[in-house]
């Protein structure tokens, strides 16, 4: 027997010498209720020639306005040979209906959330037929909430860049069970549970994005995620939320306008809120301490490097600064010519320590410590606004691929590793010859300034466990107000966000200075003031509000990731 919670077994039996247990089997199979051998009744077939069918194929034919990004993903889905469904959702006070075709996500493996999602068509809605549904199988602990409770609460606040919450509820008596067995089958044991609770679950959004990795160029990839950063930023000052699953997959564009010329605007959408946390609540005693969360590839040194660490401002920062690097170095031009290798040692790959743990790749460890994006062989990676002079490879040209995406670390680990990972010391950073200072591409020196600034975070956490022990210094998200001073100022609006923001005194500033230098009671607000929600966002805005630095308006390549390669959590 078989949930998303998990697997559990019978002793093996000779149906052979016992052909009436077989027989029992079988017979209670035909005997059983359609919920009982796993049929949703919630969701119901739609068959060629219903009502259903044809309002659904219609949508092939309508006229609407040109670059309808909902209605021609729906019409995408809408494959014959997959089946399609119509599915309830039952909320609180009302019943509502949305007609489904092809999921354009699913999770992968057999337990865990088991997440599709569908572009659907809200019957009843003429006005705005399209939404985006989430069903999943959520987890019921006293530590988790349903996601849509989360989104109204961040919506009644007025966070912005996130997704309008339309409806959202459980699936009547479908719930996992195999925890239950294993819990009657093992109570002697004394052993805890190792299985957890599921619920199915639908939510259903207002908004139809588009995946982050389908950005243009470089200036629209950092704009989306500047806004991002910025809904991130509203949902902690606003509603004391921190998201703690930042990934790829979790930032879509939006299209929200035109510009003159006909282009299509796209503001960032910050998604997937299911793990976030209040963080009022954070610092009461927990059955679950140090429970750690986000998607592997994305995690921060800090989280990565101890298992236990509670989820912070910082590391969801640190996680939106590999967003941009995971898209940068796939789609825009730089000098790593071995683009697999690198997203491998960089995000894939994992030390143990000596618990057995899985714990951060070196080669991360290796960019945090030197301030600088670096292949294994210690070489300096620098983003170009054309293509490296010798990148001519074959073997390291651009090829199309579909991304990996991955899922969250509560359901996944790192990739099994497929080569060594880079064990060189870190010794000198050399540059690549033959790149032109002014072909180096704007994103470059708004990675290079991140990376900068970590590296200064880290280093002044490392003085100060030298000087305290092993206490890490007081959390970012956990800091007095006062602290927080500087992000008063701070301005993002729908159409011109990073534009009318005030400039940071310390952009650019590089830091030099002994710990001994530094007075004790100042020490954890410098090292706060060195990476915080003003000081990131700032950094991304400067750079694209800066009328002096031209951004390349066709530097977007096919995906440098070699067809065959893949996330093995994805």
């Amino acid at each position: 027997m078989s949930d998303r919670a998990g697997i559990i077994y019978a002793s093996q039996i000779n149906y052979k010498a016992n052909p009436a247990k077989l027989g029992r089997v079988f017979w209670r199979l035909s005997r059983a209720t359609p919920e009982a051998r796993g049929h949703d009744p919630s969701a119901v077939r739609i068959l060629r020639g219903s009502p259903e069918y044809d309002a659904m194929v219609a949508w092939r034919t309508k006229t609407l306005p040109v670059d309808d990004h909902a209605r021609e993903l729906f019409v995408e889905t809408l494959e014959e040979d997959c089946p399609w469904y119509r599915l309830t959702v039952q909320c609180q006070d009302r019943t509502q209906y949305f007609l489904v075709a092809k999921p354009t996500y699913i999770a992968p493996g057999l337990v865990g959330r088991g997440t599709h999602g569908f572009v659907a068509y809200n019957v009843g809605d003429p006005k705005r037929p399209f939404a985006y549904m989430k069903d999943c199988w959520r987890l019921v602990s006293e530590r988790s909430k349903q996601e849509g409770k989360i989104l109204a609460y961040l919506n009644t606040k007025g966070v912005r860049y996130i997704p309008t919450l339309l409806c959202h509820g459980d699936v009547s008596g479908q719930e996992t069970a195999t925890q239950k067995l294993w819990q009657h089958f093992n109570a002697s044991s004394g052993m805890g549970s190792q299985m957890e609770t599921r619920q199915h679950y639908r939510l259903v959004v207002n908004e139809v994005g588009k995946p982050l990795y389908e950005f243009s160029n470089g200036k629209q990839l950092v704009k989306i995620i500047t806004e991002c950063v910025f809904a991130h930023k509203e949902a902690y000052d606003k509603a004391k939320v921190i998201h703690r699953n930042i990934s790829v997959g979790n930032l879509l564009m939006v299209p929200v306008g035109k510009t003159a010329k006909g282009e299509t605007i796209y503001r960032g959408l910050l998604t997937d809120w299911e793990f976030s946390k209040c963080i009022e609540k954070r610092n009461l005693k927990s059955r679950y301490p140090g429970e750690r969360t986000g998607a592997w590839q994305y995690m921060s040194v800090n989280a990565l490097s101890l298992p236990c660490k509670e989820i912070d401002v910082v590391d969801d920062l640190e996680s939106f600064l590999y967003v941009l690097i995971w898209c940068a170095i796939r789609y825009l031009p730089h000098t790593c010519v071995d683009v697999d290798h690198f997203m491998y040692n960089f995000f894939d790959h994992a030390e143990t320590n000596d618990c057995g743990e899985y714990t951060c790749s070196l080669l991360k460890r290796l960019a945090i410590s030197a301030g600088h994006l670096l292949t294994s062989t210690q070489k300096r990676i620098v983003f170009l606004c054309s293509s490296f002079p010798t990148f001519s490879d074959a073997s390291a040209a651009p090829r199309d691929s579909a991304p990996a995406i991955a899922t969250p670390i509560l359901e996944s680990s790192p990739s099994t590793p497929l080569a060594d990972a880079p064990s060189a010391p870190l010794e000198s950073c050399v540059l690549p010859s033959n790149v032109p200072g002014q072909d180096s591409h704007p994103i470059h020196a708004v990675v290079s300034e991140l990376l900068q600034r970590f590296m200064w975070f880290y280093k002044l956490q490392e003085l100060t466990h030298e000087h305290r022990g092993v206490q890490l210094p007081m959390a970012v998200d956990d800091s007095p107000d006062d602290l927080y001073s500087l992000d008063s100022s701070v301005r993002f609006d729908t159409d011109d966000s990073v534009a009318n923001m005030d400039t940071d005194s310390s952009h650019g500033a590089t830091f030099d200075f002994t710990y001994g230098s530094i007075p004790a009671h100042a020490r954890d607000r410098i090292t706060k003031a060195v990476i915080n929600h003003r000081v990131f966002g700032e950094v991304l805005a400067n750079a694209l509000r800066d009328k002096t630095v031209d951004w390349p308006e066709n530097d977007r390549h096919a995906d440098q990731l070699d067809q065959g390669y893949r996330l093995e959590s994805c």
